[in-house]
């Protein structure tokens, strides 16, 4: 259990500083004189969130050491020839996959095209999505593929370790974004955990929400397991990113949210589960079909 232990220690360790240093961040940045207005505006809980982020990223090196990882490729990070054609078969089965949530939407009238649509709205919002979703991907599938998978996968076996990382996976991303306590003192931070921490605990949030990211997460475990590579489920990580972000951002709903067809996330509804149910099968039957791990990608080479 000593992996898991490490893991857990390391996301309190994280938690806890980002909470002890957001007030002290979010007071010096509206002290600021002519700060810009965007950043004014953002909830104290977006500035936990973010320097949470930064602390979680600039803890990966001592991470990975105490784990034992001392190379890149032991946590599949390669270089290799064929890398690239990973990534962005793993980008194309992403996007496909959630974009077909978006389409059903749009046929069944859930959602609609947005009125104040542009062709330099659309150019703009493209490209900072692309980029946004390929850091965020690499940050997250280091964290949650690279080390925390292949950590337990070393103490355990992989199947173990791709239910524990993707509990994980699936939790981290349920905290609360929005809340802005009126008051922010230096203790605010430690005060607010229990709030940001909150939606883990709403049953309307675990079914299906959190459902479904956790099958997620098993899909970018077995797709890392099975081609010993980060490059396919980074691929596959950004791809949903660019479909969750620029669907409502073009296509938003014009339905009341259900649990059925789920909110603007497009994820968190019951049809996400059958399509993230569908696309499982259809990469494993893929893997499966292969005589060996590794080719996989050369069905389309």
């Amino acid at each position: 259990m000593r992996p898991i232990r490490t893991i857990m220690l390391y996301i309190v360790g994280v938690f806890i500083t980002a909470a002890l240093l957001a007030p002290l961040i979010y007071l010096l940045v509206h002290s600021i004189p002519h700060a810009p207005p965007w950043l004014l505006g953002q909830p104290f809980s977006r500035y936990f969130t973010r320097i949470a982020l930064v602390l979680a990223v600039l803890s990966l090196f001592p991470l990975a050491k105490h784990l034992g990882f001392t190379q890149l490729h032991q946590i599949g990070l390669l270089f290799s020839a064929g890398q690239l054609r990973f990534f962005f078969w793993g980008i194309l089965g992403g996007v496909t996959s959630l974009s077909f949530i978006t389409i059903v939407n749009v046929i069944c009238g859930i959602r609609s095209l947005s009125p104040s649509i542009t062709l330099p709205i659309i150019v703009t919002k493209t490209a900072s999505t692309i980029a946004s979703a390929i850091t965020i991907s690499l940050i997250e599938e280091l964290i949650f593929r690279g080390l925390f998978f292949h950590a337990v996968k070393k103490a355990w076996n992989w199947i173990f370790a791709m239910v524990v990382s993707s509990i994980i996976f699936a939790a981290l991303h349920y905290i609360d974004t929005k809340y802005n306590p009126s008051l922010i003192e230096w203790y605010t931070g430690i005060e607010a955990l229990p709030k940001i921490l909150s939606p883990l605990a709403r049953p309307s949030v675990i079914v299906p929400g959190m459902l479904n990211l956790f099958l997620a997460g098993c899909i970018l475990c077995y797709a890392v397991h099975h081609t010993k590579s980060l490059w396919f489920p980074i691929g596959i990580h950004a791809g949903w990113i660019i479909a969750i972000k620029l669907s409502p951002a073009f296509l938003p709903l014009a339905q009341p949210e259900s649990a059925f067809w789920g909110s603007h996330r497009i994820v968190d509804g019951w049809f996400a589960t059958l399509v993230l149910s569908g696309f499982s099968i259809a990469i494993v039957k893929a893997f499966r079909r292969q005589e060996t791990k590794f080719p996989y990608l050369k069905l389309w080479g």
